[in-house]
């Protein structure tokens, strides 16, 4: 996951940002991995860091609900309780006007102003065409490790949740959505 990208797109979309909170489940190692990353990234951009954690929907939105005012914008990573918790998550964010980042669309479809990451059915397709090489025969020792190209990344953006907590979307980021929500409807470019 690109945190650093992320996080810059958050700073180019909302230059005061000065606090970041991070949604994740401290006993998800992936999600500790990410906050790592999104604590260098935010040493690197200037910005502070707080952590909002729980293991449960019920104890994420608790402790969302008890530092909202501390932050922002929150910043979620790819982090299976928050994923779970979007939809909670993203009314009390909704309720105080503050900006959620995603690493994961569908997260951020399910309330957030920006996502962005991975393309999933683009890294399905690659995948796909590696499974098809091992079942002609080949060995997986002998295939050749790919790095994948710009096409497995998305740039989702919500200019209806842009209105709706009074932010307004730069022009040059709206250029490089891939995928743009206006007036309810998801519109990929």
């Amino acid at each position: 996951t690109p945190v650093k990208t992320q996080l810059q797109l958050l700073t180019l979309t909302l230059p005061d940002v000065e606090t970041v909170g991070i949604i994740y489940n401290s006993g998800e190692a992936n999600s500790v991995t990410i906050r790592e990353f999104a604590k260098e990234a935010c040493d690197a951009l200037g910005l502070k860091l707080i952590d909002i954690t729980g293991s449960t929907t019920v104890e994420m939105v608790a402790s969302l609900n008890a530092q909202i005012k501390d932050v922002d914008a929150i910043y979620i990573g790819t982090d299976n309780t928050a994923a779970s918790s979007i939809e909670s998550i993203s009314k009390v964010a909704l309720r105080e006007n503050i900006a959620i980042v995603a690493a994961d669309i569908d997260i951020a479809r399910s309330g957030g102003l920006i996502g962005f990451g991975f393309n999933y059915y683009q890294i399905g397709r690659a995948t796909g065409q590696l499974v098809v090489e091992i079942l002609k025969g080949a060995l997986p020792s002998e295939l050749e490790t790919k790095i994948l190209g710009q096409d497995s990344l998305i740039l989702f953006v919500n200019t209806d949740i842009a209105e709706e907590i009074g932010v307004e979307i730069p022009q040059s980021v709206l250029d490089l959505a891939n995928l743009i929500v206006t007036d309810g409807v998801e519109t990929e470019r």
